[in-house]
């Protein structure tokens, strides 16, 4: 699995899941409170602990959900004495077993599924609370608008999978089919969580003001009529205001 050194979620109804795997892989990870997985830096500055250790050294499959925040647990119930306007932290949970039990209840799904994925990690069991759903073998990258003639693409690709291919259409053209390469990851991040999955891309050559259709596909081992596999197609636009230099102003947000 690829990504940074931590990775976290963004808050949804007051429930929060951190993990250690890159957010392309783990929407089917979306339980009963709408989780996001997603950079723990988009929640505070982080740079790994012991489950990334663990993963990253011995191949452990590391998660860290956490509990909902004292302001949302607070407003979950309006009948219940707590008030989110009384708490000191978002991090400072009510003492109060019947929430403390709630809580654990709502993890306590993601927290098996997670310990019956040790058994075959790369084809991981989804939670019993997202019925119907399976972890897809291929999860692309998709965006809307390219500033570029030259354009990268990217999918998460389950390392098991054979033959992983890249096809696009210009303009609604005849479709091309290509190879990819992996990502080897950037200057800070990336090289690592990547045992089970990585992050492969391909590029596109096409001109300003072009429409252009992509898509993955692949090939499960043993071969059968479920064997092929590929992602849903996302289209992009190549913007015809291009070429300019750009001037780039950037500033650490420190308001965390």
């Amino acid at each position: 699995m690829r990504g940074a050194p931590a990775y976290g979620a963004e808050r949804h109804r007051g429930q929060i899941l951190t993990c250690e795997t890159p957010p392309s892989r783990l929407r089917w990870i979306s339980i009963r409170h709408r989780n996001d997985p997603d950079l723990s830096a988009e929640l505070y500055t982080t740079n790994g602990d012991t489950d990334t250790h663990a993963q990253v050294q011995y191949g452990t499959l590391g998660f860290t959900p956490e509990m909902s925040t004292c302001e949302a647990v607070s407003d979950r119930n309006p009948n219940d004495e707590w008030e989110a306007a009384d708490c000191v932290s978002g991090f400072v949970f009510p003492d109060d077993e019947e929430l403390i039990q709630e809580e654990f209840e709502m993890n306590l799904p993601f927290a098996l599924a997670v310990a019956q994925s040790s058994l075959d990690p790369d084809d991981p069991v989804v939670p019993s609370t997202v019925p119907g759903t399976d972890a897809p073998d291929l999860v692309s990258d998709p965006f809307t608008v390219s500033y570029g003639t030259s354009q990268q693409v990217a999918v998460t690709a389950k390392r098991s999978l054979q033959n992983v291919q890249l096809h696009y259409s210009i303009n609604g053209g005849a479709a091309v089919a290509t190879g990819v390469e992996e990502w080897e990851g950037g200057e800070r991040y990336g090289e690592t969580h990547d045992v089970y999955y990585g992050e492969f891309r391909g590029t596109i050559e096409a001109q300003p003001g072009d429409e252009v259709e992509v898509w993955f596909t692949g090939a499960n081992p043993g071969g059968g009529q479920d064997a092929a596999v590929r992602t849903a197609p996302f289209t992009y636009t190549v913007h015809d205001d291009i070429g300019s230099d750009v001037l780039i102003l950037a500033v650490e947000d420190t308001t965390g």
